[in-house]
């Protein structure tokens, strides 16, 4: 499944569990956060009116990059929750 859409999931678990809070952070590694970036991009970069969206925050939560993360969702009370992303062969 695409790095995108795991954390729109994470995202909307995230709001179902917390009152529709955003959540403190989303850590990913940088080749994670590269894939994000390339995914929302492409996504809406095409679109007329459109700018290239910010690396370092996904709707006003802030993306930090650490090499030795999994890729997790830091959620409004601290627990990490990882972003389940199965391997491909």
């Amino acid at each position: 499944m695409p790095i995108y859409t795991d954390i729109i999931q994470a995202f909307r678990a995230h709001w179902t569990a917390h009152n529709n809070q955003y959540p403190k952070q989303l850590t990913l590694s940088p080749a994670q956060a590269t894939e994000f970036e390339y995914q929302r991009a492409t996504g809406g970069v095409g679109i007329a009116g459109h700018e290239k969206p910010e690396r370092n925050r996904f709707w006003g939560t802030p993306i930090v990059e650490d090499p030795a993360s999994p890729g997790v969702l830091v959620s409004v009370d601290g627990v990490e929750i990882p972003l389940q992303q199965p391997a491909t062969a």
